[in-house]
């Protein structure tokens, strides 16, 4: 928000946008994880048991958002509204092209399919050192190692199905909190106008039937002066008459 905020040489919204919206590209769960920060704050734990996560996955966002780069966003007056503005405003429609190349779009706010791909791999992949640990431990007692009394120290992975759960809840949240239906501020706006220009129809279609009401009891009037002098004019035709 440097543009808006510290007026740094160089900065603008269009520059700042296209840093945000690749930082949004490169990771879709920390995008939704900083822009409604309070609701997965209050639905994300264990946060702090994930570390050195790849980049571009939920684990990532998890790290990060739970880092004191988190406290930047939080405490930089209207960058989590930004964030949010900008998702919203890419789901309406909105994208960003680049010397003709289209930096993102509303396909790129997709992340449920991802997700679901994500947690394949991770059960497979647990499955697979649960069965190498499984041979493992049968070749030692093959080979007549006792382990018995040592403690080995295993290094925990982070568990994906876990927070898996509580991103989708945290969006299940949001859904139901109709905040995916919210309208942005420029949204807002084109309402107001389309709004507007409703009035001003109405406000012409009223102006147009009051001139034709006009006209038209301008039209009857003249018709009953015409019709009223036609009298006339055969009542003193009747009148010469009788006189002859």
């Amino acid at each position: 928000v440097s543009w808006k905020l510290l007026e740094e040489d160089g900065s603008s919204q269009q520059t700042a946008e296209l840093y945000l919206v690749r930082a949004i590209k490169a990771n879709i769960y920390c995008a939704y994880h900083i822009a409604y920060h309070d609701t997965f704050e209050s639905v994300v734990e264990y946060a702090e048991e994930v570390e050195d996560a790849e980049e571009g996955t939920l684990e990532e966002a998890i790290e990060y958002c739970a880092s004191e780069q988190m406290g930047t966003w939080v405490g930089t007056d209207g960058a989590i509204d930004w964030m949010r503005s900008v998702l919203h405003r890419i789901r309406n429609g909105w994208s960003m092209m680049v010397d003709g190349v289209e930096e993102i779009s509303v396909k790129d706010l997709e992340w449920s399919d991802a997700l679901a791909k994500a947690e394949e791999e991770f059960e497979l992949s647990r499955k697979e050192d649960m069965k190498n640990e499984y041979f493992m431990m049968r070749k030692k007692k093959e080979d007549g190692y006792d382990n018995e009394g040592e403690e080995e120290e295993e290094e925990e992975t982070p568990d994906l199905l876990m927070y898996a759960g509580m991103f989708r809840t945290a969006m299940d949240m949001l859904e139901d909190a109709g905040e995916f239906l919210s309208t942005t501020e420029d949204d807002t706006f084109d309402d107001e106008e389309e709004e507007k220009m409703e009035v001003e129809k109405d406000e012409s279609a009223k102006a147009t039937s009051t001139s034709k009401g006009v006209a038209s009891n301008d039209t009857s009037s003249t018709c009953s002066s015409r019709a009223s002098d036609s009298e006339e004019d055969d009542d003193s035709s009747d009148s010469s008459d009788n006189e002859d």
